[in-house]
């Protein structure tokens, strides 16, 4: 996760909101909210527990269901420490609060609900409610490196709803992050880390399709295709950082 403000400004939601505990939904784009039922409503990724009797009672409570089970078996009861969290305000609804700040928890899962209105902040627009606010932090999540410049997220092309100038933005600028940190680590400590996987040929290979599939040309072949091949419509999004 990056922190775009401070997140004291959650912990403060949660404290005038008289309770414990906070967590952060997943709010799922339309696409994705089918998702829900297998991998849970909240997200673990900012949770809070205050150190009351309040707080604690739900902490020690998903502490001892994570021991019975923390498999990710997809079967609308368990998602590793996760799908446990959808009982909470049933089970302690005096206890537990669900972040109401539409700029925590922005991600690949519900991306289109997001148009970046200012780079400075930065500020965006939440669709469904058509209001706008700064992003508090962004999820996230399933990188891969392709090289030592590229990378695949885990966002796809050819989706109208997804603003691709705010991934490029915000992507770029944690990847750059990444790779300062990465560089220093290799150069002070001698530890490298997020190497791409040996298989230059199958990298290079995959690089020239996506980049073809950006050209007029490619563009046409989707289109042609896309209602017999789905893949040429939704091929993977890159960030280049150089």
């Amino acid at each position: 996760m990056y922190f775009y403000q401070d997140p004291q400004i959650l912990i403060d939601e949660m404290l005038e909101a008289g309770k414990s505990v906070m967590m952060v939904p997943h709010r799922f784009s339309e696409r994705k909210k089918h998702l829900a039922s297998k991998v849970g409503t909240y997200c673990v990724e900012f949770n809070c527990f205050k150190n009351d009797e309040e707080g604690l009672e739900v902490l020690n409570h998903w502490h001892n269901k994570c021991l019975e089970c923390c498999s990710n078996l997809g079967d609308g009861v368990h998602w590793g420490d996760q799908k446990y969290m959808d009982e909470w305000p049933m089970l302690f609804p005096n206890n537990v609060h669900v972040c109401n700040n539409l700029g925590a928890g922005v991600t690949t899962w519900n991306i289109d609900h997001y148009k970046l209105v200012k780079r400075e902040g930065p500020i965006v627009q939440y669709k469904p409610y058509n209001c706008t606010g700064n992003i508090v932090f962004y999820h996230f999540a399933a990188i891969k490196n392709i090289t030592h410049s590229l990378y695949k997220i885990n966002i796809r092309e050819g989706f109208d709803s997804i603003d691709y100038g705010m991934v490029d933005f915000l992507y770029f600028i944690y990847l750059k992050k990444i790779k300062a940190a990465r560089d220093i680590l290799e150069s002070k400590y001698h530890i490298t880390i997020l190497q791409p996987k040996n298989k230059p040929i199958i990298n290079y290979a995959k690089i020239i399709i996506i980049l073809f599939l950006q050209t007029r040309v490619g563009v046409f072949i989707r289109k042609i295709s896309a209602s017999f091949i789905q893949t040429f419509k939704h091929y993977p999004h890159l960030i280049n950082i150089e």
